[in-house]
């Protein structure tokens, strides 16, 4: 079931996203059922980054792919200049994929004149997608279940972060000024969620489970932020740089230079902004 009413520019990109989505979970799911070697799973985790980008090439031929697998970007000349750039990651959360851990996804954002217009995060081990069209908003769909609609939700529990790099000092800063206080090791353990899938995060966050995912300077690629971006944005969080700014999707080798701050309330996301800026 679509989630618009009648044609709509990107109806064949977000169409073409799921299908290679779906092409690369069939190829991660067999290793997460019958595999147990580390490089039986490393290689499944490059089958399915051929497979995405095999099925982006074959339908947008003139379309530049950007992947932590494809560093180069198929070769494609100065690639960051293009019109249009598919960011994708085939496995986003390896280390859960390895662990059997169904908390990875598959991440695929479609970049227009700079700016993300369309994102999709498949989990394949749940058969679960999200995804989200600028200006169109977010869903959700499990299976062949119905189609839902994704808002956030306002939760009066403690501010939670997701990271998987919570020894980062200037991570472990963060608390005292948004809370107001020192906090206890126990207490400070707690508010931190360990989980390396962006993907998991941004969708936790997008639907009201978690507050911030913040990444230090250089930990961030923008493989991993423009599906994000859109589908955070459609259901009304933030998406910056550590200064406010916006993320700059034409760096030639897809890298964030002044961190991310992935948030679900705008007050906070200032703080936090405020926080480094000391």
């Amino acid at each position: 079931m679509p989630f618009f009413v009648g044609a709509h520019p990107l109806e064949k990109e977000l169409a073409v996203a799921k299908q290679a989505a779906q092409l690369a979970g069939e190829q991660i799911m067999h290793a997460y059922n019958y595999e147990k070697d580390w490089h039986a799973s490393a290689r499944a985790h490059m089958a399915a980054n051929n497979a995405i980008l095999k099925h982006l090439k074959s339908n947008f031929p003139s379309h530049a792919c950007k992947t932590y697998d494809n560093i180069q970007a198929l070769g494609d000349d100065e690639w960051w200049e293009k019109n249009s750039i598919w960011y994708f990651e085939a496995i986003d959360g390896f280390g859960e994929f390895y662990k059997k851990d169904p908390q990875f996804c598959v991440v695929i954002g479609l970049v227009r004149n700079g700016l993300p217009f369309l994102g999709v995060y498949y989990f394949p081990a749940t058969d679960t997608f999200y995804w989200a069209i600028k200006g169109e908003g977010a869903f959700k769909q499990q299976g062949s279940g119905p189609v839902e609609k994704v808002e956030k939700k306002s939760l009066e529990e403690p501010i939670s972060l997701f990271t998987y790099r919570k020894s980062i000092p200037d991570i472990r800063k963060l608390f005292p000024p948004l809370l107001g206080r020192i906090l206890t090791k126990k207490e400070e353990d707690n508010l931190f969620y360990d989980i390396r899938s962006i993907g998991y995060r941004v969708c936790r966050i997008a639907e009201g489970h978690g507050d911030v995912y913040v990444t230090a300077k250089y930990h961030g690629r923008l493989w991993n932020l423009a599906a994000a971006q859109v589908l955070l944005e459609e259901v009304g969080c933030y998406i910056s740089d550590l200064e406010g700014k916006p993320l700059f999707y034409r760096d030639p080798i897809g890298r964030i230079h002044k961190g991310a701050i992935l948030c679900g309330d705008k007050e906070l996301q200032q703080k936090i902004i405020t926080t480094f800026r000391k």
